[in-house]
């Protein structure tokens, strides 16, 4: 879980995606955050970017749009193969964004 204040746009989430404890090998894939809006309940998708693709290493950079809202905000990472198939990470449940309310 990443932890962060309203409004605070000038971070960067960074993960190192894992399969069994391994890294994923993202060479050739696109690698796009997926969350759902709260205020809306929308799907919400942004390209992520990949830091070390044979390491499974990806950045994010967050926007205003994505910090407004204050509370835990659940995502995963979605991976794009060219062949067409697609991973998510986490497998098991979802990672999470705190967003602690501004003064």
């Amino acid at each position: 879980m990443a932890t962060i204040k309203q409004y605070d746009s000038a971070r960067t989430l960074v993960d190192q995606l894992l399969l069994g404890g391994n890294p994923i090998d993202l060479t050739n894939a696109t690698v796009v955050l997926v969350f759902k809006n709260r205020a809306t309940g929308a799907r919400v998708e942004r390209a992520a970017t990949l830091a070390n693709a044979l390491a499974g290493v990806v950045n994010y950079k967050l926007t205003a749009e994505d910090v407004a809202l204050e509370g835990d905000h659940p995502f995963e990472i979605e991976l794009r193969r060219e062949r067409g198939d697609k991973l998510c990470v986490p497998t098991e449940s979802h990672a999470e964004l705190k967003i602690n309310p501004a003064l």
